[in-house]
């Protein structure tokens, strides 16, 4: 097993590849054998040596913005880093490979051809054609096996080995456009200028490519190899740039789903899924996440493929909750904010920072918002965040307060519920009864039966004991039982037809709950009483009844 550098060396990671960019800019500007190239050339090879010491390579992986070291990400804040990626990430260099025997030569040579432009490099056939023709065995690109490159390198070295001396020591040129002048160092570090060589022979025949991205996609549902699969997606990635995202984009989407069902099918290895999953984020910039934001926003879009979409937003991580969030706040249309809510609830803990967020926000739409998700996550840790709300002056806000705590449902927000029942105001009270039902938890029984319990001969709280009553049913316990016989059967004078509201729901709540006490005490209600209390008695003892026979 190759050793590989410590990953805690960032700071020293940081320094060498900014020595780098230093150096590829110098070997731009300044002819060999210039003070300041000579330099940077020296101190860049001196910062890579000794930060490889012991170790048998440094590994270095490049996105389109940023450094990866052993999957970590290497100043990503830094813009000289940034911008030293995406020189590379634009010469299709993507994997990075230096070895403790790096030569202060072969790395100004290596800069050299990394200062051509893209474009020509792909012209002469890449990059590592061009690194193998300069001889160059210390630096390696898109290459990660380690073994590999032992063999290659090896091979290379025959290669020299078998040309005659006087070639073999010669200095090897800085390559430049065809048809212009080489700057070749001469034994006494002076620049002498000379013509390009044409190539001597035709490139060996190639493989047939694939001709587009789907063709690629085809490819790698069949590869077996997993170096060339990695390669495939390298040039998927290339593709997929390519791909006017104004004119094309359905097709790009339905590529990046492929894709991303990739990322989660099981019956590739870890490693494959790994790729793919870095594959997307190097295509997967702000501007295409905003543009999947308004897919799926957009009513006429299939449901199957919003929720492939919503899939392959949650791949993307925080970057993509923080478009969706802004969205959401904006956004006008019931359908799309429905939808927004619901791809945000997929993200799971990844939303939960977000919506905090928005919670201090002034806006009382968006403040509802965040507690619908917040409630929908379900996160016991977050009764405190809810309970804060019930104060809030918008009535809307407060009801989604309450309705979070209800999704929660831990002891905690149960504790909340029954406090806004006995102290909250009367919209409070009836929507924390109304959950406390869809709840059923049977603590709450004490608080529900001292509410329907209690004396009220004026029935001022008329509204809140039949929410009592309605949880009580909803809940299903036979203990509420006596107490809802008892208010069945009682007899008021005073606003007489306000109390039989309550009884029929008393008769209501008897018949959920279905024991043979609570039936016979209606049959006995629509026997003895007369009016509409006997009446709702006599219907929902039937309708119960039935119900129980056909589910015998």
């Amino acid at each position: 097993m190759p050793v590989s550098l410590p990953l805690d060396q960032s700071s020293l990671l940081e320094e060498a590849l900014r020595g780098l960019g230093v150096l590829i800019k110098a070997v731009h500007l300044y002819p060999a054998g210039h003070p300041a190239r000579h330099q940077a050339v020296n101190a860049g090879a001196a910062r890579f040596t000794q930060l490889i010491g012991d170790a048998e390579h440094l590994s270095l992986s490049i996105r389109k913005d940023r450094f990866e070291h052993q999957g970590q990400p290497i100043a990503p804040a830094n813009p000289a880093l940034k911008k030293l990626a995406q020189q590379l990430f634009a010469r299709r260099v993507q994997e990075l490979m230096i070895l403790p025997d790096l030569t202060a030569a072969e790395l100004e040579n290596w800069a050299a051809r990394i200062a051509l432009d893209a474009d020509e490099i792909a012209r002469r056939g890449g990059l590592a054609k061009l690194m193998r023709e300069a001889g160059i065995g210390t630096l390696w690109i898109n290459e990660s096996d380690f073994s590999r490159i032992l063999q290659q390198r090896r091979s290379l070295e025959e290669e020299k080995s078998a040309l005659p001396r006087e070639d073999r020591d010669a200095p090897t040129a800085t390559p430049a456009p065809e048809g212009g002048l080489v700057m070749e160092q001469t034994p006494f570090g002076l620049p002498e200028f000379v013509m390009p060589e044409e190539l001597a022979a035709p490139a060996p025949p190639q493989p047939p490519q694939p001709t587009s991205a789907e063709d690629i996609l085809a490819r790698l549902e069949t590869e077996t190899v997993d170096e060339t699969y990695r390669l495939l997606l390298r040039e998927l990635v290339d593709r997929l740039w390519q791909i006017n995202r104004a004119t094309e984009f359905p097709r790009l989407s339905a590529i990046l789903r492929r894709l991303a069902r990739s990322c989660r099918d099981a019956r590739l290895s870890e490693t494959r899924r790994d790729a793919c999953r870095r594959a997307l984020e190097d295509v997967l910039d702000e501007d295409l996440l905003q543009s999947l934001t308004e897919e799926i926003c957009d009513p006429r879009a299939a449901p199957e493929n919003v929720r492939e979409v919503q899939k392959l937003l949650r791949l993307t991580g925080e970057r993509a909750v923080d478009i969706l969030a802004a969205r959401l706040c904006v956004e006008p249309e019931a359908h799309a904010r429905k939808i927004l809510a619901q791809t945000l609830v997929y993200f799971e803990s990844l939303a939960l920072p977000a919506m905090l967020r928005l919670l201090k926000d002034e806006r009382w739409y968006v403040v509802r918002n965040a507690l619908a998700i917040i409630g929908e996550l379900r996160d016991t840790d977050r009764v405190g965040h809810l309970t804060v709300f019930l104060g809030h002056p918008d009535v809307r806000v407060r009801r989604e307060a309450i309705r979070g705590l209800t999704r929660i449902g831990s002891p905690e927000a149960l504790d909340v519920l029954l406090v806004a029942v006995e102290e909250g105001d009367s919209d409070l009270q009836q929507q924390a009864l109304m959950f406390l039902g869809a709840l059923r938890q049977r603590a709450a029984l004490p608080h529900l039966l001292r509410l329907v319990e209690a004396a009220d001969p004026w029935l001022r709280n008329a509204e809140l004991t039949r929410g009592a009553v309605r949880a009580l049913g909803e809940i299903g316990d036979a203990e509420a039982v006596p107490a809802l016989i008892a208010l069945l059967n009682r007899r008021k004078i005073l606003r007489r037809r306000r109390f039989q509201d309550i009884q029929e729901e008393a008769a209501l709540a008897l018949a959920r709950i279905g024991t043979d006490e609570a039936l016979a005490a209606l049959a006995a209600a629509g026997r003895q009483k007369r009016g509409r209390v006997a009446r709702t008695a006599g219907r929902v003892l039937q309708e119960r009844l039935e119900i129980e026979s056909r589910e015998y």
